[in-house]
């Protein structure tokens, strides 16, 4: 258990680098092992048209000299054995030295049969094994799920909430004159959550209240082409209440505008665009709709405690050091069903 713990730990870091990069691609991840054992080279698909993993770790092994020292591969998915963007993965594997591979989770691609990559590898003499929960952390087996879950059930859905304690009730609408009231590490989670998102639902409450940018601001968004990476926001406006200076001044940020009158519109939009994993970030009304109608699959439910003996006047200025937010993450019911299908 020690061993996959270790190497899928390290395959664990490169997939959280590229999580919100690679779509339609699942962002997947290669380490090399060798003949003793040792880990040789980790790398991860970077986005869609781009060298996959596998390939990746395989240049990666022979610009350093270790071709010769390969002697197994583990794959957070297993190998492609189909012609898309690029060859098959199966292909650049018989051609190397290698003769081993591990992989946590089969592809769920249509085209993925009627010849699996795993496979066909073994039937040209491949040691094949698929790590299963109960051979490593069932922790990490989740995470690493959870990064390939856009492409088991897309288009994904994201809910994250934020709510504040007054006295003895709740609410999710800021305090006048602030736009959140979360804490910094809250606001660090909240832009990792739009980092790995490739459209964001929202309402034109939301819109006419804030005229929120939406950009991805408290760490680094990712570094590619910005042609083959440009997010869909899509507005619920069933009365057409936002300007058309607010969809301009999106565009001009990068967003390719999608305005939707409803909840189903929108999704087709979202199917249609091939978007994989989708963040709701919405006032109370659509938020609670997204709960009441299980719409979600992953809800993300930021609790910020009232500063008990702070005065009133000075709790909003201060609460961003001082608070500690809970956090609470939760899987809607047909998405756990599906991890265990997984």
């Amino acid at each position: 258990m020690q061993l996959w713990n270790t190497r899928y730990r390290s395959l664990m870091d490169a997939v959280e680098a590229v999580r919100g990069a690679t779509a339609p691609n699942p962002p997947v991840g290669a380490l090399i092992w060798g003949r003793e054992g040792q880990t040789l080279t980790v790398a991860a698909h970077q986005q869609a048209g781009g060298p996959h993993a596998e390939i990746l770790a395989l240049q990666q092994c022979r610009n350093q000299g270790l071709w010769d020292e390969m002697e197994g591969i583990a794959l957070t998915l297993e190998p492609c054995n189909h012609h898309g963007r690029t060859p098959p993965c199966t292909e650049a594997l018989l051609e190397s030295p290698i003769r081993k591979l591990a992989y946590l989770f089969r592809d769920p691609a249509p085209h993925a049969t009627p010849l699996r990559g795993s496979q066909r590898l073994e039937i040209e003499g491949f040691e094949v094994r698929r790590i299963e929960r109960t051979e490593m952390d069932s922790h990490l087996h989740f995470e690493h799920w959870l990064a390939l879950a856009p492409f088991f059930k897309p288009p994904w859905i994201t809910l994250k909430t934020v709510r504040r304690h007054e006295g003895s009730a709740t609410t999710m609408i800021p305090p006048e004159g602030l736009k959140t009231f979360a804490s910094s590490s809250s606001l660090v989670l909240a832009h990792q959550l739009r980092k790995r998102a490739d459209a964001v639902i929202t309402g034109s409450g939301t819109v006419l209240a804030d005229e929120p940018l939406f950009t991805v601001r408290y760490i680094n968004d990712h570094a590619i082409v910005p042609s083959l990476k440009k997010r869909v926001l899509v507005v619920l406006d069933r009365r057409q209440r936002v300007s058309k200076k607010y969809r301009q001044q999106a565009q001009a940020r990068g967003w390719i505008w999608a305005e939707s009158r409803t909840w189903d519109e929108a999704l087709v939009e979202l199917k249609a665009r091939g978007v994989c994993e989708a963040l709701v970030e919405a006032g109370p009304e659509l938020s609670q709709f997204v709960l009441d109608e299980n719409k979600w699959d992953l809800h993300v439910d930021i609790e910020v405690p009232e500063l008990i003996g702070v005065p009133r006047e000075l709790r909003h200025e201060l609460s961003r050091d001082m608070q500690r937010d809970v956090v609470q993450v939760r899987l809607s019911e047909e998405a756990f069903n599906v991890y265990r299908n997984s």
